[in-house]
C-alpha cells in the first residue's frame, strides 16, 4: 500500500489584536467571518481532493483514461470502475492551517499538522478509520471504504464526516480540535502540479507535501462520440452521430425514459420522444468495456424542444413536402459520397496495403525535390497510366495508402519543368513563357493519398507551373488525377436511346434497349440539340439576346447515374432526374468511364500566389498554382485538407456523387476555390476560406489599392460547365467574393447556409458561354456579409440584357440575410428576375435545404453531416 499525504486548505489566519476601539475588534471580527466564508467555497475542491485520493490509492482500480479538466488547471481522471474524478492544481491560500489527510501503510486515515513529517490515525469511538472495509480483521482493498467528508464550522473549526455527510463531529489530532486559522499558506487541494505524459502513459501528481505519485495509465481502449456538449433534440427526432471505438469488447446503452438509442460500429442513433416529458435535459451514456473488464462511461448531455424539427418552417418546404403545384424545389439530398447517407470510411480499416512514402525516396524535410520519387512509386502501383514503354498501367483497383508522415514534400519546383524550343507568345507577340511544365498524372481507383494531419503534413508546389498556351488558365495542376479516358461527354459511347418522356424529380425512363447495361452500372444521361424550340424552352421568358451567346444554342445535359434496377425497356436510376425529358429531342443513355474510391485526407497543399491578384491580369494570377484536379470519378472525397496560397483549390470534373468538405484556404487570395464542374450531385461542405488581398474594385476584377484581410478567392466555391445537382453547404467565402457559377450551362444548384459577400461579377464565364447559370439555382438562407452590387436601391437584376457578361436565369431566393438587397420577382420594367421569393431579410426553417431533405429522405441526419455542424 502506497502512503500519499492528503493536503487540505484551511482558512487564512487572523490573530485578534488587543485595541482599544470597540470598531477595530468587529473589523477584526468582521473579517473573520470573511475568511472563514472564503474557506467554506473551497471545501467542495477539498473534498474532491479526498475521494481523488482514496481513489488514486485504491489498488483494485486501474486509471483508464485522462482528459484536461474543464478549467484547464487539472484533470479529470477515468477509472476501470467507470467513475471518474477531478485531480486539480491547487490555488494558494494565505495564512492557513493546512492539515493534511492521508492513508497509511495498514489502510487507516490519518492526519497531520506539519507537513505529513508526523501524523495520527483519525478516530470514531476511540478506533482507526479504515479506507478499506475490514471484515473478520482483514482489509478488503477491492472494495469501497469510508471517505471522509470536511468542513468549516461555524466558529472556524474543521469539522469532520464519516457517514457521507449525516453528521459531523470536531476533527481531531491528538484529542485536540483542529482550527480552520491560523498564518501559514494553505492550498485547496492536495496536488501542487498534475502533469499527463500521454508518450509514456503515466500520470505525475507532485503533491504540496513535497512527493511525487507517478501512476499507469491503461488508456487502450476507448469510445469516442462525434457530437457537441449539448445536443439539442426536437420531439420524436432521429440523428446519427458518428462513433469511433477502439479495442471494445462490449457496450451497454442506458438510455433516459422514451428515449431510444442504437450503436452500430461506427454510428450512434438515438430518438427523442414523440410527446414531451416533465424535463428537457437529459443524459444519455453509453458504458464501454474492455476485453479485460475494464469500464468506460460517456455520457451525452440532451436537450428536448417541444416541437416538431419542422413546426416553424417556411412555405417553401411545406409545399415540397406536399409535392403540391405550388412546389418549386428539386431533391438535392442525393448530392455527395454514397449519396449523403454514409461518411467515406476510415482508410485504415479499408484492408488497403499502406505505402510509407519516405521509404520510397520522398524527402519530409523539403530540402530536395520528392517529385520522381513519388512518380516512380506510382509507378510501382501500376498508377501512372503508362510504363516506361508506353504500356498500359491504369490500375482500377490498386487498394493502396499513399501515406506521407509528417513533413514538407516539395512535388513540383523549377527542375521539373522543360525549356521550350520555341518560346511561348500572347497574342501580342510578348513572350509569355520560355519553359513548359507538367502534372503528374494518377489514373486509377481504390487508393488514398493521406497525411499525418492537415497541420504536419504538407504537399508543396514551390515554383509556378507555366502555361500550356497563351489561354491565361492553362496552367497546368500539380496532381491530376482521373480515369484514362481522353473523350468527354459528347464522345462518349451511345448504348441506347430515350423512347418516353420523364419528369423532372422522377427516377426512370423508357429505353429502345437495355442490352449492355446492368443494375449498378454508372451511365451518362445524354442530351445535345441545336433544336429551335428546345432552346426557347430553356431560356423562356429569356432569349438570345446577344449575337455572341453561342454555347447556349446546343442544349446540352451531362447528367450521371448510377443504375439501381432494369424492368423490361425501364431504367431506373439510384437518383432523381434533375432536368426533365423530352424524346424527341433525341435523348440517350451513354457510357460513363470512371473510376471510384478515391480519396485525398489529412493533409495541405502549399502554393505560392503572387501577393496581389487581379481577375484575368495574367497567367500568373489565374492560374500558376493550381495543387489538384480530379476527373471521372465517382464516390471519391478530399477532407481535412486544408490550401494555402493557390490559384486554384480544387476541381472535379465530370465527376459523380464526389465529396469536398471539411477544408480550409488561407494565405494570398487567388482566382477560385473549389468547383464542381461539368459533374453529377458534388458536395462542397464546410470551406471557410480566409485567404487576403487587394479588394478588386472594377468589374472585369481589376485590384484595386486597398488591402482587404478575408477577401477570399474572386470566384468562391461553385460550378461550371453542365453541372447538376451541386450542394455548396454551409461554406464561408470572403467578403470580397461569391460563389462561382462560371457559365456554360450549369443547372440545378443548392447555395445552402452559406455565409459570405454579395458581390456581383464573382461568377464568371466567357460572353461566348453565357447564361452563368441555367434553371433551379436555389439559394438558401445565404448570410450575405458584404453586399456590393450595381443596382443601388433599385432591383437586383439577374439578367441584364444589355450586358455580355451577367445572364442569370430567375433563381429560387429563400431565408436572404445580413446586408440587405433588393430582391424582387420582377424589376421596374415589369422583367421576371426570380423564379420565387420568400423572407428575404430573414432566415428560415429549416436552416439547411440539404439537411432537410436528407432527414426526410433517410428519417434522421446522417452522422457525419452533424459532425461538420
Amino acid at each position: 500500500m502506497n502512503k500519499l499525504f492528503l493536503w487540505i486548505a484551511a482558512a487564512s489566519a487572523f490573530v485578534l489584536q488587543s485595541c482599544q476601539k470597540t470598531d477595530g475588534i468587529q473589523d477584526e471580527i468582521d473579517s473573520l467571518r470573511d475568511r472563514v466564508a472564503a474557506l467554506e467555497a473551497k471545501v467542495g475542491d477539498v473534498n474532491t481532493s479526498i475521494v481523488a485520493l482514496h481513489k488514486l490509492m485504491d489498488e483494485s482500480l486501474v486509471i483508464v483514461g485522462v482528459e484536461p479538466a474543464e478549467n484547464g488547471v487539472g484533470y479529470e481522471v477515468k477509472f476501470s470502475d467507470g467513475t471518474s474524478c477531478p485531480v486539480i492544481n491547487a490555488e494558494e491560500i494565505q495564512g492557513a492551517v493546512t492539515p493534511a489527510l492521508g492513508i497509511d501503510d495498514e489502510g487507516y486515515w490519518t492526519i497531520s499538522l506539519d507537513g505529513g513529517a508526523t501524523s495520527t490515525r483519525i478516530e470514531s469511538n476511540g478506533e482507526p478509520v479504515s479506507a478499506w472495509p475490514v471484515a473478520g480483521g482483514e482489509h478488503q482493498p477491492d472494495a469501497e471504504g469510508v471517505t471522509p467528508q470536511l468542513r468549516v464550522s461555524a466558529d472556524g473549526m474543521w469539522e469532520v464526516s464519516l457517514d457521507g455527510g449525516s453528521s459531523w463531529n470536531p476533527l481531531l489530532q491528538d484529542g485536540e480540535a483542529v482550527n480552520a486559522v491560523g498564518e501559514n499558506v494553505g492550498y485547496s487541494t492536495s496536488f501542487k502540479s498534475v502533469t499527463y505524459k500521454e508518450e509514456n502513459g503515466q500520470l505525475v501528481v507532485e503533491l504540496v507535501s513535497g512527493g511525487t505519485l507517478t501512476l499507469p495509465v491503461v488508456d487502450t481502449f476507448g469510445l469516442t462520440i462525434n457530437a457537441g456538449e449539448n445536443e439539442t433534440f426536437f420531439l420524436g427526432e432521429t440523428r446519427e452521430f458518428e462513433v469511433v471505438q477502439t479495442n471494445v469488447a462490449e457496450v451497454m446503452i442506458q438510455a433516459p425514459k422514451g428515449w431510444s438509442a442504437e450503436l452500430e460500429e461506427t454510428t450512434l442513433k438515438i430518438t427523442s420522444p414523440a410527446q414531451m416529458p416533465a424535463q428537457s435535459e437529459f443524459t444519455l451514456s453509453l458504458v464501454a468495456t474492455s476485453e479485460e473488464g475494464y469500464l468506460k462511461i460517456i455520457p451525452m448531455k440532451l436537450t428536448l424542444l417541444n416541437e416538431t424539427w419542422d413546426a416553424s418552417a417556411c412555405e417553401a418546404w411545406r409545399n415540397f413536402k406536399l409535392r403540391n403545384d405550388e412546389n418549386v424545389l428539386l431533391d438535392f439530398s442525393y448530392a455527395g459520397y454514397k449519396h449523403g447517407e454514409v461518411a467515406p470510411p476510415d482508410v485504415w480499416g479499408l484492408g488497403y496495403t499502406v505505402y510509407d512514402v519516405t521509404k520510397y525516396g520522398l524527402d519530409p524535410t523539403g530540402k530536395t525535390s520528392s517529385r520522381q520519387a513519388f512518380i516512380d512509386l506510382l509507378k510501382t502501383l501500376k498508377l501512372t497510366g503508362k510504363n516506361d514503354s508506353g504500356g498500359n498501367l491504369a490500375n482500377a483497383s490498386a487498394r493502396a495508402i499513399l501515406y506521407f508522415p509528417e513533413g514538407d514534400y516539395v512535388l513540383h519546383d523549377e527542375s521539373d519543368d522543360v525549356k521550350r524550343d520555341t518560346p511561348l507568345y500572347d497574342d501580342s507577340g510578348n513572350v509569355v513563357a520560355e519553359y513548359s511544365s507538367s502534372d503528374i498524372i494518377i489514373l486509377g481507383g481504390n487508393f488514398v493519398i493521406k497525411g499525418a494531419g492537415r497541420d504536419k503534413t504538407r504537399l508543396i508546389m514551390k515554383t509556378k507551373n507555366y502555361p500550356a498556351t497563351s489561354d491565361l488558365w492553362s496552367s497546368p495542376v500539380m496532381l491530376n488525377i482521373k480515369n484514362n479516358q481522353t473523350r468527354i461527354g459528347d464522345s462518349y459511347s451511345a448504348l441506347t436511346t430515350v423512347t418516353g418522356d420523364a419528369a423532372k424529380g422522377s427516377f426512370s425512363v423508357e429505353v429502345g434497349s437495355t442490352a449492355g447495361i446492368s443494375t449498378g452500372d454508372w451511365v451518362m444521361l445524354y442530351l445535345q440539340s441545336k433544336d429551335a424550340e428546345l432552346v426557347a424552352k430553356e431560356l423562356d421568358p429569356k432569349t438570345v439576346d446577344k449575337p455572341a451567346m453561342t454555347d447556349i444554342q446546343t442544349i446540352c445535359v451531362y447528367d450521371y447515374h448510377q443504375v439501381k434496377s432494369i424492368s423490361g425497356n425501364t431504367v431506373t436510376f439510384c437518383e432523381p432526374i434533375m432536368h426533365e425529358v423530352e424524346a424527341k429531342y433525341g435523348w440517350q443513355i451513354r457510357e460513363f468511364p470512371h473510376y471510384e474510391n478515391v480519396g485525398i485526407e489529412d493533409l495541405t497543399f502549399v502554393g505560392n500566389a503572387k501577393t496581389n491578384f487581379g481577375h484575368h491580369v495574367s497567367w500568373e494570377d489565374d492560374g500558376a498554382f493550381k495543387p489538384l484536379n480530379m476527373m471521372r470519378l465517382t464516390n471519391s472525397w478530399v477532407r481535412r485538407v486544408d490550401f494555402e496560397s493557390v490559384s486554384e483549390a480544387l476541381t472535379f470534373s465530370a465527376t459523380a456523387n464526389c465529396s469536398a468538405y471539411d477544408i480550409n484556404i488561407t494565405g494570398n487570395r487567388g482566382h477560385s476555390a473549389v468547383r464542381s464542374q461539368a459533374s453529377s450531385r458534388v458536395f462542397i461542405g464546410k470551406v471557410i476560406d480566409r485567404t487576403s488581398g487587394y479588394e478588386c474594385t472594377t468589374s472585369s476584377g481589376l485590384p484595386g489599392g486597398a488591402f482587404m484581410e478575408n477577401a477570399g478567392q474572386y470566384h468562391a466555391s461553385g460550378v461550371s460547365n453542365q453541372s447538376m445537382g451541386t450542394v455548396l453547404w454551409n461554406n464561408t467565402w470572403g467578403n470580397d467574393a461569391l460563389f462561382e457559377s462560371h457559365s456554360k450551362q450549369p443547372r440545378a444548384t443548392l447555395v445552402d447556409r452559406c455565409t459570405g459577400g454579395f458581390v456581383q461579377w464573382r461568377f464568371g464565364g466567357d460572353v461566348s458561354n453565357v447564361p452563368n447559370h441555367l434553371r433551379d439555382l436555389t439559394i438558401w438562407n445565404l448570410n450575405a456579409t458584404n453586399v456590393k452590387h450595381d443596382f443601388g436601391a433599385d432591383v437586383f437584376k439577374w439578367w441584364l440584357t444589355a450586358n455580355d457578361w451577367w445572364k442569370i436565369m430567375p433563381p429560387i431566393i429563400v431565408g436572404f440575410h445580413g446586408g440587405q438587397v433588393n430582391f424582387a420577382l420582377t424589376d421596374e420594367n415589369g422583367e421576371k428576375q426570380l423564379e420565387y421569393l420568400e423572407s428575404n431579410g430573414q432566415a428560415v426553417e429549416p436552416q439547411s435545404l440539404y439537411e432537410a431533405q436528407l432527414r426526410e429522405r433517410l428519417g434522421y441526419v446522417p452522422g457525419w453531416l452533424n459532425s461538420l455542424k
